[in-house]
C-alpha cells in the first residue's frame, strides 16, 4: 500500500468516526450481550444505564478485583497541546486520533486494598486501603494485570488522554485552570497565574475529588498513572493503539500530589525506565470487551 492509499484509508476512518459521534449512537454497530461481560469478568452495577447500540452497561464492576469501571465511548479527538499552552513540552505535538471502539476504564486509580488482594503485598509509602497504590513500577503493573487476567491492561497513551479530556480541549478537563479543591497537586505552584492554594503533601483517597465529565476521578493529580506505551515522538495521526516499538522507556501521565500544577495538564508526558518506582506513581486499568454480532 502506497502513501496516498494509506492517507485515503485514514480519511475514510476519520470521516466514519465523525459521523458516528462520541456516543452510543452508531446505527449498525455490533451488539454485545451478556457474554461479552462474562468473558471480561465484568458485571453491571445495579441501576446502570445501558448503551443502546452495544448493549453494554455504562458502569460495571470487575468481579475478581472489585474495580469499578465506566464505559468510554468510541470517537475522535486532538491529542497533544497547542503551541501556546502554558507549560507544554515539545513532545506534545497536536495530531488527530481515532478511538475505534469503546472500552472500560477504572473510575479511580487502583487502590491499595485492590492491589493487596491480588498481589499479597502493599509497597505504598502512604498507607490506607482506600488510597491509591503507589511505589509500583510499570513492570509491577504488568504482573498485576497478568495475574488478574480477563484482558485487563494498562491504557494506551491515546486512551488515557482521550478519557482524561472527556470531550474537552483545554489544558485540564475542568477547563483552563484547576484548584486544589478539584485536583491534588502542590498548591504552592498554581497554573498560569492562579492563586496559591492547599498543598496536601500526600495522596488522598480515590474518588474523593470531583470526577470529569465521563465519571473518572483524579485523572489529574494524586498519583501519576503508567501507560502501556513505549515512549516515542507522536505520529502525524493515529488510533487508540499503544506504541509498541522497541525501546527501554515507558510513559506515565496525569501529575501527582508532589508536582506543580502544569505537570497535571491532560497533554503532559513524563518518561522513565519500566522498573522505576516512586511514592507518587500508581496506575489505573482498562478492559475492552469483545463485541459480537
Amino acid at each position: 500500500m502506497n502513501k496516498s492509499d494509506s492517507h485515503f484509508r485514514w480519511l475514510i476512518v476519520a470521516a466514519a468516526v465523525a459521523v458516528l459521534g462520541v456516543s452510543c449512537r452508531r446505527p449498525n454497530a455490533p451488539v454485545a450481550g451478556a457474554d461479552a461481560l462474562i468473558r471480561a469478568g465484568l458485571a453491571a452495577i445495579s441501576g446502570s444505564a445501558t448503551c443502546d447500540v452495544t448493549g453494554l452497561p455504562k458502569r460495571v464492576v470487575h468481579a475478581k478485583t472489585g474495580i469499578e469501571m465506566v464505559l468510554i465511548p468510541a470517537g475522535e479527538f486532538t491529542m497533544g497541546s497547542p503551541a501556546n499552552e502554558v507549560g507544554r513540552s515539545e513532545d506534545e505535538k497536536q495530531h488527530p486520533r481515532v478511538i475505534r471502539k469503546p472500552f472500560y476504564m477504572g473510575v479511580t486509580e487502583v487502590t491499595q486494598a485492590q492491589w493487596q488482594n491480588v498481589m499479597g503485598n502493599n509497597p505504598s509509602y502512604f498507607k490506607g486501603d482506600g488510597l491509591p497504590v503507589e511505589k509500583v513500577s510499570w513492570e509491577d503493573c504488568q504482573q498485576f494485570v497478568q495475574k488478574v487476567g480477563d484482558g485487563m491492561r494498562l491504557p494506551s497513551e491515546a486512551e488515557w488522554e482521550y478519557a482524561c479530556r472527556a470531550g474537552s480541549s483545554s489544558p485540564f478537563s475542568f477547563g483552563a485552570n484547576i484548584t486544589p479543591q478539584q485536583v491534588n497537586y502542590d498548591g504552592d505552584y498554581p497554573y498560569n497565574g492562579a492563586a496559591e492554594g492547599l498543598d496536601r503533601e500526600r495522596t488522598v483517597p480515590v474518588g474523593s475529588l470531583p470526577a470529569n465529565a465521563w465519571g473518572l476521578h483524579e485523572m489529574h493529580g494524586n498519583v501519576w498513572e503508567w501507560c502501556e506505551d513505549v515512549y516515542a515522538a507522536y505520529p502525524e495521526r493515529g488510533t487508540e493503539a499503544a506504541n509498541s516499538d522497541s525501546g527501554p522507556i515507558r510513559v506515565f501521565r496525569g501529575g501527582s500530589w508532589f508536582n506543580y500544577s502544569n505537570y497535571c495538564r491532560a497533554a503532559n508526558r513524563i518518561i522513565f525506565f519500566p522498573g522505576f518506582t516512586s511514592y507518587d506513581i500508581g496506575f489505573r486499568v482498562v478492559l475492552a470487551p469483545v463485541l459480537v454480532q
